[in-house]
């Protein structure tokens, strides 16, 4: 996928999600992902794998919402940087 698709795909992804449908998201995920949150809390930390994502981060957390989450996201990055070394 060039940076293009890769900017739809998430555009898409996190359409869904704002619409209440988090199988996209989900589905993208990579199976070797790693998620790591900031700061000094009870999430905070690095998971690693999809399935630590979903059962150690992701569920517990949904767990915590009282309300429906959704989230938005309003800029993609997804072009390579030129290596300053080069």
């Amino acid at each position: 996928m060039n940076a293009t698709e890769n900017k739809q795909l998430l555009r898409d992804v996190f359409a869904a999600w704002a619409a209440g449908d988090t199988r996209p998201f989900l589905a993208a995920l990579a199976d070797d992902v790693t998620w790591t949150v900031p700061g000094h809390n009870a999430w905070s930390g690095t998971y690693s794998g999809k399935d630590a994502v979903l059962g150690d981060l992701l569920r517990p957390l949904a767990g915590q919402v009282a309300d429906r989450h959704t989230s938005t996201a309003s800029r993609f990055v997804a072009e390579v940087l030129a290596d300053p070394a080069r």
